[in-house]
């Protein structure tokens, strides 16, 4: 296989996503076996602010197309991963259709319900343009049996799994120490996707502490006085947050992964979250409690995290590694010599 890849994304740094995470991770894993790696992210264009959600920036697409060419006849790569269906993934898609360019696709996030969530459009458009943009890849790669399982029911094919890992020599349970007041955790995004109401409105005997950032914050701010809002937090900064909870609280109901729930798991402390498949598939008991009741889940966690620290530390190192990870990445790659 060759040894140059390129990999798409409309996600990157100083974005604090899943995606991100996962995308620096196995950038760094290719590049100790020897892969030269380079990112084509917005840095390389001029970008606009999504609509919906300014936060987030895309590349213009008629000028950003010319120069994406210009970087492929620079750059000469072996193989090509698109990580993104924005602008810069349809240029890449484009880009590698005119050119007879085999290529690879990710599937990270649950648009169709994502946008739903945010501006109201019907699910089933948004899998039309998912089934247009996936189905020229070589391969989708998914996080979990269970997401092939539901593409397929959209008619999404060609799905491989590759799962996540977490870098224990960052998250680990060497940050537990004894605390105050116990409080349950939820890092992520501050959006509407992400049903983070359901967090906080839980009635149990817990303090509540928010790491994130995004559009709902100003808002639920002020709904929410009691909780105590961390803002947005370094990768370094996360452990100690984690490792002395007594529980993660995941709410999410349209995440692929949920990487945060594996952080957490590797610094010692369970995760309560809903009882849907994609959970069902990531998580097992000794680490976790999945309830249609997140406030079950909340206390059964709790439980667990009374008895079970060294048993979820162990749980991620055996499941969970950047190496065993990216082994599925390179194994499902395509070059343009296949």
């Amino acid at each position: 296989m060759g040894r140059k890849i390129v990999i798409v994304t409309d996600a990157w740094t100083p974005q604090i996503n899943g995606v991100v995470v996962t995308l620096l991770n196995t950038k760094r894993e290719l590049e100790n076996r020897g892969y030269e790696v380079h990112v084509i992210n917005s840095e390389y264009f001029t970008t606009f602010p999504l609509w919906f959600y300014p936060e987030i920036q895309i590349a213009e697409p008629v000028q950003s197309a010319l120069l994406f060419s210009k970087l492929m006849q620079y750059i000469k790569p072996d193989i090509l991963h698109i990580a993104t269906e924005g602008t810069l993934g349809m240029i890449a898609r484009s880009w590698c259709k005119k050119n007879d360019f085999p290529f690879t696709t990710a599937y990270h996030t649950k648009f169709p319900e994502y946008i739903k969530n945010l501006i109201g459009l019907p699910e089933e458009l948004t899998y039309a343009y998912l089934r247009w943009f996936h189905g020229a890849s070589s391969n989708v790669f998914v996080t979990t049996p269970a997401m092939k399982d539901e593409l397929a029911s959209y008619d999404i094919h060609n799905t491989v799994v590759w799962s996540r890992g977490v870098n224990t020599d960052i998250f680990n349970t060497s940050h537990i120490k004894p605390t105050g007041v116990p409080y349950i955790l939820y890092v992520g995004r501050v959006s509407a996707e992400k049903n983070l109401q359901a967090f906080l409105d839980l009635d149990v005997p817990y303090g509540k502490k928010v790491v994130g950032d995004g559009p709902q914050l100003p808002w639920l701010k002020k709904e929410y006085p009691r909780v105590d809002w961390l803002g947005a937090r370094t990768q370094m900064e996360l452990p100690p947050l984690y490792a002395n909870a007594s529980c993660f609280v995941f709410p999410s109901i349209t995440d692929t992964f949920g990487l945060v729930m594996i952080e957490s798991i590797s610094c010692g402390t369970p995760v309560a979250a809903f009882d849907t498949e994609i959970n069902r598939g990531i998580l097992s008991p000794e680490v976790a409690a999945l309830s249609d009741n997140l406030e079950s889940a909340v206390y059964k966690a709790a439980r667990l995290k009374d008895t079970n620290v060294e048993i979820c530390a162990q749980w991620v190192k055996d499941n969970y590694s950047w190496a065993a990870a990216t082994d599925k990445f390179i194994a499902n790659l395509v070059t343009k010599n296949n």
